[in-house]
């Protein structure tokens, strides 16, 4: 079991032993897995959670208000294609008609650069 310095030092002078008189500060030992996903969480999700806020913030008015209620975008896949769920086959071919269109309207707003073409799915 380990103990903090104060308390070494303590049975240290109980047993005339030197005190560790050092400024050195002992951290935990940390797995690489938990320190990168540590990392990832704070430098990474919040770019991404920016992104995806504004794209849901904004759906409304790239979609236009017909639509935004039988669809949402779900997730923005790394090769910049956003995936978009669908309620029902209808408002799907229609927005696929519409595809270039709600991604020009994307650039606009200026919700997400890295959207370069759609997916819908039911």
């Amino acid at each position: 079991m380990e103990f903090s310095r104060e308390i070494n030092n303590l049975i240290a002078d109980f047993r005339n032993l030197p005190q560790d008189e050092s400024c050195a500060i002992f951290h935990r030992e940390v797995l690489m897995h938990d320190a990168l996903k540590c990392l990832c969480a704070m430098y990474l999700k919040n770019s991404l959670k920016s992104m995806n806020s504004n794209l849901v913030a904004n759906w409304e008015q790239i979609v236009g208000g017909d639509y935004a209620r039988y669809c949402f975008p779900s997730k923005i896949l790394p090769n910049g294609m956003l995936v978009v769920n669908v309620s029902n086959s209808v408002i799907r071919s229609e927005l696929c008609f519409k595809a270039s269109e709600i991604i020009s309207r994307i650039g606009k707003i200026g919700c997400c650069d890295r959207v370069c073409s759609m997916k819908f799915i039911l």
